[in-house]
């Protein structure tokens, strides 16, 4: 997302209230305008009260909690979106004290709050990736410093799959799904058998050119490779989020 923060005095300035959280879940499940689960019709609907929108054709009230892990919560959004960005902060991991103390919750919310977005993030059962797809592996953990490139010692190699469509609204490329998977190698069998799990045959592959994506379009899957110089430009969300 475009004015998803940077840093944390990002995240303070711009989720101040309720209602930042709520507008912020909006633009996120609906980039490119509102449209009624109900009638199907795309058009401004309005907030009738807390998390609830009305759509102005059909009058239906829809949630804009509905379908996400904050649905049925009683812990306020601007709690969920700290916790949330406290998880980012981490480097060396994460428990439901380290959040409990931090942000001042109760051990419960805490505990609760963490176990639903362990769960989000760690499902089986996810529609594979679709449309185009950009690929790409970070090195997280261990404790050499300085050495650089794929095999950096140490560390655990992290497939980063990311889907990328253009915005109706902006006409901008924004991100999409995103799913995650530890591997053991960035070798060509191990990328070829992990994409085939994360993403749907025919999805076009955009990689930074490693030579262990060669395969990916034996298996039925367009591969455009760009060169690493190009790479912010033309394929710059899976190296963000590496």
């Amino acid at each position: 997302m475009a004015d998803y923060p940077n840093t944390s005095k990002e995240f303070q300035v711009q989720f101040v209230t309720e209602d930042d959280c709520v507008k912020y879940l909006l633009r996120i499940r609906w980039p490119d305008g509102f449209v009624c689960p109900f009638c199907h019709a795309k058009a401004d609907a309005w907030i009738s009260e807390r998390y609830k929108l009305k759509c102005p054709k059909c009058r239906k009230v829809h949630s804009v909690l509905s379908g996400t892990i904050f649905q049925g919560t009683h812990t306020p959004l601007l709690t969920w979106f700290r916790i949330m960005w406290h998880i980012c902060l981490q480097k060396n991991g994460y428990s439901a004290l380290s959040v409990q103390r931090s942000l001042e919750l109760s051990y419960p919310t805490a505990w609760l709050c963490l176990h639903k977005l362990r769960r989000a993030m760690v499902r089986n059962d996810q529609d594979r990736l679709s449309g185009e797809v950009e690929v790409d592996e970070c090195y997280v953990g261990g404790v050499r410093e300085g050495k650089r490139g794929r095999g950096a010692d140490r560390k655990s190699i992290v497939l980063v799959a990311a889907e990328r469509k253009l915005s109706e609204k902006t006409g901008r490329t924004i991100f999409g799904r995103i799913r995650l998977k530890c591997i053991p190698n960035v070798s060509g069998e191990t990328l070829s058998k992990e994409i085939k799990a994360l993403i749907e045959p025919g999805t076009t592959i955009h990689s930074d050119g490693w030579s262990g994506y060669n395969g990916v379009e034996v298996a039925g899957y367009p591969h455009v490779a760009h060169k690493q110089k190009a790479i912010k430009q033309t394929t710059p969300f899976s190296g963000e989020c590496a």
